[in-house]
C-alpha cells in the first residue's frame, strides 16, 4: 500500500550517503508506482537534507505520510513540508 518506512536515521550504523542512495531509490519507486511514500526520520539536522530530496523527486500532489513526529523535531520543516505536500498526512 506504500513504499517505506524510508528517509534518514542519525543512529544508523550505515553511513548517509547510503541512506540518501537507499532514499532516493525508494522515492523513485513511490513516483513511479504512484504508492504513498512512507517516511521516517530520526535526527533534528536531517530533516531539511529528507524535504529537499522528495521536493525535488516527486511532485507536490504525491501522497506521503510521515510518522514518528514529535515536540523536538524539526516543526519548520515540517510546516513546510505540510505546506508544500498537501496530499500528506504527518
Amino acid at each position: 500500500v506504500g513504499v517505506g518506512e524510508t528517509g534518514f536515521d542519525e543512529t544508523s550504523l550505515f553511513l548517509l550517503d547510503l541512506q540518501r542512495l537507499a532514499f532516493s531509490k525508494q522515492i523513485m519507486i513511490a513516483r513511479d508506482t504512484g504508492l504513498p511514500l512512507i517516511l521516517h526520520c530520526l535526527g533534528y539536522p536531517l530533516y531539511r537534507s529528507m524535504f529537499d530530496m522528495i521536493e525535488s523527486m516527486l511532485p507536490t500532489d504525491h501522497p506521503i505520510q510521515w510518522h514518528c513526529i514529535k515536540a523536538d523535531s524539526d516543526l519548520q520543516t515540517i510546516d513546510l513540508f505540510i505546506s508544500t505536500f498537501s496530499d500528506s498526512i504527518i
